[in-house]
């Protein structure tokens, strides 16, 4: 007749399982043991699992075990706090303008000071600029219709400052035809504004000194 009995493991294993080792009787009254049957959690062979002390002990294996075979999710930034750190790379303070009256004359709150009121465009620069920054550097997005690799954009955006911002703003407000993407529109002016800002300001010291020599 076989007969069987539960036994825990000696020692901690990645399976976290019972052993039930199995025992037949023989004519001289020995009894020969066989090899061990392993299952998860005992729950094999008609192991009583109804104990209190035994539900507990399960549970704890059972959580332990997938403790150690789920792997650790590694926490993802939020784009909130990337916008954040994105106004105040461009200094997004300074793009608050002064509200004021008919006369010109700004508007006070009830503290008494001069209230003012920012472009929701410049929050707009800033959420896109922070999504740049938060996308895989290895993959690839386009900038005026060719693919380039988003490492090499996020490096160009490190560099943007309040003048770049202010001069996309402004050619933005100054674009007579009308505009379909712009998203890609002002990703592509950020992304050029870092480039142009070099020339315009070779070219206005070409003009300054053609104009001083006549």
């Amino acid at each position: 007749m076989w007969t069987h009995r539960p036994l825990l493991p000696l020692r901690a294993s990645p399976r976290k399982c019972y052993s039930v080792h199995l025992y037949s009787s023989t004519r001289g009254g020995k009894r020969q043991r066989k090899p061990p049957i392993t299952a998860h959690y005992g729950l094999v062979m008609g192991i009583n699992n109804s104990t209190p002390r035994r539900k507990e002990l399960l549970k704890k294996m059972k959580n332990n075990s997938l403790e150690n075979v789920r792997p650790s999710c590694p926490s993802r930034p939020s784009i909130f706090a990337e916008v954040e750190t994105v106004k105040e790379q461009v200094e997004f303070d300074c793009f608050a303008r002064f509200i004021t009256d008919k006369d010109g004359e700004p508007r006070l709150d009830r503290n008494g000071n001069k209230m003012t009121r920012t472009d929701p465009i410049y929050e707009e620069i800033c959420l896109i600029i922070a999504e740049v920054n938060l996308l895989n550097p290895d993959g690839v997005m386009k900038i005026s219709g060719s693919e380039l690799s988003t490492f090499i954009v996020q490096e160009v955006y490190s560099r943007l400052t309040f003048e770049h911002v202010e001069t996309v703003v402004g050619k933005f407000q100054r674009v007579s035809t009308p505009i379909y993407n712009k998203k890609a529109y002002l990703r592509t002016a950020l992304y050029n504004s870092v480039f142009e800002a070099q020339s315009d300001i070779t070219n206005q010291i070409a003009q300054d000194f053609h104009g001083f020599f006549g």
